[in-house]
């Protein structure tokens, strides 16, 4: 009898260290125990600019520890979001990624709290102040969660247990600058402005000088003498909204020393596509814009 004895009192200082090892573990029992008040929970939140990153602290120090999580989080457009769609989910900074789920048709705790689908996070947290961080592999424009605790359900159409993001697009601003194909320049003082000598392939588009702004591509020269120049924007440019903001001019020779005037180009338009006839030099010109922050 006393050989049992000793070895129950080693299995349960075992238990009591493993307990303490692990800060977000602990049984529903333990969890009720201090004389605690129900769903007395502190809610803070944060979110990230681009919505896809949400930061919740929840304050349980006079609550029952929480022994589950529910959470409905909605896309841009509405749509509900699943685990698929959470790239990270870390409490008090520790990846708890093995710990979510989608309960899809119920049957779990606090099932009726959402439609279908929502995000089940599975453990027991018993810090008195623990802060989740949710990351996203698309824009959200928030959500809501329960917590459970014992046989109980907390936050039920409360909004204190909500978290939101503005999914309006921030407003754009653009810088707008004149843009050449690269090549020698019309004249080799003030005027910046380059022309192209004929070569089937690409090459680089400049903006305010020296700015890449995006490529020019000429064709080989077709039956009927013809070229098509095919231009592609880089990222955060566009074509300014003025009339024919794009400009082309064929040369048969190396053009004269003087400012071009691309009002008088004889190809114009807003086609970044181009079929004109082949010259052995061309002007190619653009009215584009730049995507930058706009001022406070």
């Amino acid at each position: 009898m006393k050989k049992f004895s000793f070895f129950l009192l080693i299995a349960v200082v075992a238990f009591a260290c493993q307990l303490q090892d692990d800060p977000t573990s602990l049984s529903d029992d333990a969890a009720s125990a201090g004389g605690q008040t129900p769903g007395a929970y502190v809610i803070a939140s944060t979110d990230s600019p681009d919505g896809k990153t949400f930061t919740i602290t929840v304050d349980q120090s006079n609550a029952k520890a929480t022994s589950n999580m529910l959470f409905q989080i909605l896309a841009c457009d509405g749509t509900p979001l699943t685990v698929n769609n959470v790239t990270g989910f870390t409490v008090n900074g520790v990846d708890k990624m093995d710990k979510l789920n989608s309960d899809v048709g119920g049957g779990t705790a606090c099932a009726n709290a959402y439609p279908d689908p929502y995000i089940h996070f599975g453990q027991s947290i018993n810090t008195d102040v623990y802060v989740i961080e949710i990351k996203l592999d698309t824009p959200s424009k928030g959500g809501s969660f329960v917590i459970k605790s014992t046989n109980d359900c907390f936050g039920i159409n409360d909004p204190n247990y909500s978290f939101s993001h503005d999914c309006t697009p921030p407003p754009t601003c653009y810088e707008e600058e004149s843009a050449w194909s690269d090549g020698p320049r019309y004249v080799s003082r003030g005027n910046w402005a380059t022309y192209t000598p004929y070569s089937a392939g690409s090459v680089n588009v400049y903006a305010g000088k020296t700015k890449f702004a995006g490529v020019a591509t000429m064709s080989s020269v077709s039956a009927d003498n013809k070229v098509t120049i095919s231009i592609a924007l880089n990222p955060g440019w566009s074509l300014q909204e003025v009339s024919n903001p794009v400009k082309i001019q064929g040369y048969p020779e190396k053009p004269a020393a003087g400012n071009p005037s691309p009002g008088r180009f004889a190809s114009k338009g807003s086609s970044l596509t181009v079929t004109l006839a082949k010259a052995n030099f061309y002007g190619i010109h653009l009215d584009v814009r730049e995507a930058v922050a706009c001022p406070e």
